[in-house]
């Protein structure tokens, strides 16, 4: 007899490590822990029909879902096998390289850059190595874009589990000496982009219900200003800020 379990984390009554033994009695168990209170069919009703339907769909023949696969008690996976990762500046630097060791972990990646060339490239890697990636080309700077991106890959490939805003740029040379438009480009790739993700792709992690992770790329020149880097190192620590200010929002829906 298959029997889900759909466990209320937050829930004061009954505490989820009342579960933890009933594998011991089902051979045929999925678990999902979604961070609700006692009252989850009132306050989540969605986040349960979705479960129930995708494990009723899965016993009538039809293929699991992502979410699913990732219920199964007893069933091995890697580290982040059965989850979709998207990527952001994913064709090149620390945008492909993280690309590349989700996918050895076992996650779907959806990659995108603004050169598609280069994420197609990264692509054709991460299925060399033996895993599943998608290309896009994208323009994080394009508020538009962005949202248009998000639209497209949920409706192709569901909604991600993780979303990295990597994508950015560097600008060199002392702040009276550059361009305005050159310094207003690094704030609109490096921190504009950064919104622009989070507001395409928040919302839809929170209506899923299920959680969900968005790590927004900083770097070391949030804190240490150089006379060189002003834009570079002003777009960081906005990140910084803007992530921790996103954070505390986002807690409540399972979202870190």
């Amino acid at each position: 007899m298959p029997v889900q379990l759909i466990v209320n984390t937050e829930d004061p009554y009954v505490r989820p490590y009342g579960y933890d033994a009933t594998a011991r009695w089902v051979p045929r168990l999925w678990r999902r822990d979604i961070k609700a209170g006692h009252w989850s069919p009132m306050s989540h009703p969605q986040v349960l029909a979705s479960a129930v339907h995708e494990l009723v769909d899965y016993l009538d023949g039809k293929p699991p879902s992502r979410a699913l696969l990732r219920a199964e008690v007893r069933r091995s996976r890697k580290c982040f096998g059965d989850m979709l990762v998207a990527v952001t500046g994913a064709g090149s630097g620390i945008g492909r390289a993280t690309a590349l060791a989700f996918a050895r972990e076992g996650a779907e990646v959806v990659v995108s850059d603004i050169d598609e060339t280069a994420a197609k490239d990264t692509a054709a890697q991460i299925a060399a190595q033996g895993g599943v990636a998608h290309p896009y080309s994208l323009d994080v700077a394009d508020a538009e874009a962005v949202e248009a991106f998000a639209e497209q890959l949920c409706a192709e490939h569901g909604v991600p589990d993780i979303v990295v805003n990597n994508a950015g740029i560097g600008q060199a040379g002392r702040f009276l000496d550059t361009p305005p438009e050159q310094f207003d480009r690094v704030l609109d790739v490096n921190f504009g982009g950064v919104v622009n993700g989070c507001r395409a792709f928040a919302p839809r992690l929170v209506a899923r219900g299920t959680g969900g992770h968005i790590v927004n790329v900083a770097s070391m020149a949030a804190w240490a200003p150089l006379q060189s880097l002003s834009a570079y190192c002003t777009s960081k620590a906005a990140v910084y800020m803007f992530s921790d200010c996103l954070r505390a929002e986002l807690d409540a829906a399972g979202v870190g």
